[in-house]
């Protein structure tokens, strides 16, 4: 489930737009589709240089939207510590209200005009380095997993065939998949984190997606889960041409990812320091109700530490003061009895000499 909002919330309503639809296609993880709504750039099927007809440029057309951008923020569970949580996405602008204050998006260029294309140059899986040269990215949040090159794939392959002998894992590189025969809780355990390193040659950033969010279970037709059978969500594009990577919702779920085509080149924004949890209307954000829980204990821990050193401090003035005063007291009395055997010395008479 996803709540879509217009920028300020205002309702907006078009006539006369145009939508392009699959019908019937391959199972969905050989989509090649552009996401929620096609809200990829440039010119849309059957349209034309002089009227795109895409997404975007329709709703500025319509004034649905006053610019070119989006933001989006994708949430695999539908509840959270029994909270009701949706996917979110804002047409128009970046919905800022679902960042924590330590969050901030990291702006990547696109390598083109009309795509939302973006630059990948390395990936670490293993502390090993999947690719043998930089590529290209596209970030699909309506894509549900992590497709990759087939040249790239098989050497994905050939490291977790190297770090996973013994675990029932089957790879299949002429469809594009491997499968383990263990149950993903287990296996999240086990598998390390994805590290993405993102953004132009001289301005590059990491980013990192734990392995839960590229293991997924497989379900019976009642939606149960089967065990010991978990499917890596990191496939081969089986298309031949298709050279780029896709970065579906097994990546945006861990970030808020923002597209903006305001003005010159379009950038893709992926927050920094991780993801964050979408905004419920009573409660504040989960991550919100966290920081204050941890804001509060943090207080309450400052003051008992204080105190505990204000105690301290005092002991020790007490104790350096009753140790001044013994100290007084011992030289006084020193001082006395010294007086008081001179007092009690006999008197000598010195006699003159002839």
């Amino acid at each position: 489930m996803m709540d879509a909002k217009m920028d300020g919330n205002a309702a907006a309503c078009a006539s006369d737009f145009s939508m392009f639809a699959i019908e019937s296609a391959l199972p969905l993880f050989y989509s090649t589709t552009d996401g929620f709504l096609g809200l990829g750039l440039g010119t849309a099927y059957g349209a034309t240089a002089e009227e795109p007809l895409n997404t975007l440029d329709q709703m500025v057309k319509h004034g649905m939207i006053g610019e070119k951008k989006f933001g989006i923020c994708s949430i695999e569970a539908e509840e959270f510590l029994g909270v009701q949580v949706h996917s979110t996405i804002r047409f128009g602008g970046i919905d800022e209200d679902m960042f924590e204050d330590n969050m901030k998006l990291f702006w990547i260029p696109t390598i083109a005009r009309d795509s939302w294309m973006i630059e990948i140059h390395a990936l670490d899986f293993h502390g090993d380095a999947i690719l043998g040269q930089a590529s290209t990215a596209i970030i699909n949040p309506g894509y549900p997993y992590i497709a990759a090159p087939l040249a790239d794939f098989h050497k994905f392959v050939d490291d977790i065939e190297t770090n996973y002998v013994g675990t029932g894992l089957t790879c299949d590189t002429d469809y594009g998949y491997c499968t383990f025969s263990d149950d993903c809780d287990v296996l999240a355990d086990i598998v390390p984190p994805l590290t993405f390193f993102l953004g132009p040659d001289n301005n590059q950033r990491h980013f990192t997606i734990p392995s839960s969010s590229f293991l997924h279970e497989e379900m019976d037709d009642q939606g149960n889960p089967i065990p010991q059978v978990c499917h890596l969500g990191v496939i081969g594009q089986i298309i031949s041409d298709t050279d780029y990577w896709v970065l579906g919702d097994a990546f945006t779920q861990n970030f808020y990812v923002a597209f903006d085509a305001t003005q010159g080149m379009p950038h893709v924004g992926i927050t920094l320091e991780g993801h964050l949890h979408p905004t419920d209307s009573t409660n504040g954000t989960l991550d919100e109700i966290d920081f204050r829980l941890l804001k509060l204990f943090g207080i309450v821990l400052l003051i008992a530490v204080v105190a505990v050193l204000a105690s301290i401090a005092h002991y020790c003035r007490k104790k350096r003061a009753a140790k001044k005063e013994a100290s007084k007291a011992d030289l006084k009395k020193r001082q006395e009895n010294i007086g008081q055997e001179e007092s009690d010395a006999p008197e000598v008479e010195l006699g003159q000499r002839n």
